[in-house]
């Protein structure tokens, strides 16, 4: 979960939510490492000796991390974006997060505080990417553009990223929520 700190963030664990997956190829490595240290961990364990229903949770977390260590010789993190995610859309997240006390936005702005990073992480994976010929067929980047200009406004007020500071819960005090806001 701290190694994919939205996903964590989208399931209710909110450990991590003031920070970004870290997608820089370092910590890329780090995590095929892990997973490969995880596979190994794994055969340790006597699948036999397991319930049938923890014997198939077995099976789904050893396809999941073999999938994984197989797909990471395509490279696909050089392709950190397409019409359906990636740093145009983050906006998206916020939606599926609870915003109910003040160190949830708190965490929000954290994370907005850090995008520019992500987004230097992006531009860095995919310009390796353009370097390594690895790079989607135009048609899946069509709707892109669109989704950038979306993010772009003159008022931060209209931006997408400004959504939750719209709306707050009543035991947020009124201060909190001006300097939030603000």
């Amino acid at each position: 979960m701290e190694q994919h700190p939205t996903w964590a963030s989208t399931l209710g664990d909110r450990r991590w939510n003031d920070r970004w997956q870290d997608d820089s190829l370092e910590a890329i490595r780090r995590r095929h490492d892990h997973d490969i240290e995880t596979l190994t961990k794994l055969t340790k364990i006597d699948r036999a000796a397991l319930s049938p229903a923890d014997q198939l949770n077995y099976d789904l977390f050893k396809e999941d991390y073999e999938n994984d260590v197989e797909g990471f010789q395509y490279r696909w993190y050089l392709l950190p974006l397409n019409q359906l995610g990636g740093v145009q859309t983050v906006n998206q997240l916020a939606d599926a997060l609870r915003f109910e006390s003040v160190k949830d936005y708190e965490d929000w702005l954290a994370r907005l505080k850090a995008l520019p990073a992500r987004i230097d992480q992006t531009i860095a994976l995919m310009r390796l990417g353009i370097k390594q010929r690895i790079v989607h067929p135009k048609v899946v980047l069509q709707r892109v553009p669109a989704q950038i200009d979306h993010q772009i406004v003159d008022d931060p007020k209209a931006s997408p990223l400004y959504k939750p500071f719209a709306r707050f819960p009543s035991r947020i005090a009124a201060t909190d929520q001006a300097r939030l806001a603000a």
